[in-house]
């Protein structure tokens, strides 16, 4: 594994943590994104800061169309698509929710192919099908359903399209922001990204009048969203933009998709939640995927 395939797969560390904490959250969907996606930026922020008074030169000097390239991204990919994934994990429960997240592969080889022409060969796309299955037989078992957190309930369906709409829109803003991934760092592409889906939401903010933004101060919430964000907005997107940069947008996606199964040892620790065998051999079956489709990738 290069360095692309050890950041995406560390991503998926990151968003399996955040996920947990995030099911643990009682503010809704577009609430908290907007809180991560804030908390997020100062994080950043300050690693930026931290690396100019080191003495990195040059920041911020790619062109204009690589600007509009990573503000489309953050939109898509973080405003739209987070907000989307946020309702599906109150819906489905941590596990079940990022195994609908598992298609992303699917869509990011589609994307990748279609608008950055990227080979993948069909070994590696078949290893993707196994990682998908491995999950899917992970987390669609009878304990899963009880994973729940029972905050702002929905049908099933509605979870599993929100699920659908936010793993189209997270590999698409995947996608464009390798477009201007040649001209920037990781950490700057994640900094546009975070502060698009920023403003995004101060915009928004007018037309959402039941929202109440000093929910996202409390003691309580901030207990669970500051270092919820740290985890998955600053160090899970940052890898994400490194796994995206040094590897193909199938194989970073599938990768990244793998978080159900750093899920399963978290939601057994903190919630003390039995891990069937079932959950076993999917693992199994899904790390078989993995390095099926990393291995033809690099032939």
């Amino acid at each position: 594994m290069g360095i692309g395939e050890l950041a995406a797969a560390a991503a998926a560390f990151c968003w399996a943590c955040s996920s947990v904490i995030y099911g643990r959250t009682r503010l809704n969907a577009w609430t908290i994104n907007f809180a991560k996606n804030l908390f997020g930026l100062g994080f950043v922020t300050l690693h930026l800061i931290a690396l100019w008074m080191l003495g990195e030169n040059g920041l911020f000097s790619f062109s204009a169309s690589a600007w509009m390239y990573l503000a489309i991204s953050g939109i898509v990919g973080i405003a739209i698509g987070d907000t989307f994934y946020f309702r599906s994990l109150q819906i489905l429960g941590p596990r079940r929710s990022l195994v609908v997240s598992t298609s992303t592969p699917i869509f990011g080889a589609i994307i990748g192919w279609w608008m950055l022409d990227e080979f993948v060969p069909w070994w590696s796309l078949v290893g993707i099908l196994i990682t998908i299955t491995g999950i899917t037989v992970v987390v669609l078992d009878k304990q899963a359903r009880k994973e729940s957190p029972g905050h702002f309930p929905g049908s099933e369906w509605i979870g599993v399209g929100c699920g659908l709409v936010a793993a189209i829109c997270q590999a698409s803003g995947g996608a464009i922001s390798k477009m201007a991934m040649e001209e920037c760092s990781a950490l700057e592409a994640t900094f546009v990204r975070l502060l698009a889906a920023v403003v995004i939401g101060i915009i928004s903010l007018p037309f959402l009048r039941r929202l109440k933004l000093s929910l996202i101060f409390e003691k309580s919430n901030l207990q669970l969203l500051l270092p919820a964000a740290a985890l998955g907005t600053w160090l899970g997107i940052w890898c994400s933009q490194i796994g995206f940069y040094f590897t193909s947008v199938a194989i970073a996606t599938m990768l990244m998709s793998t978080s159900p199964l750093f899920a399963i040892p978290l939601v057994r620790f903190f919630d003390g939640h039995r891990i069937s065998s079932r959950a076993i051999w999917g693992t199994l079956i899904a790390l078989f995927g993995i390095a099926m489709a990393l291995h033809f990738s690099t032939l």
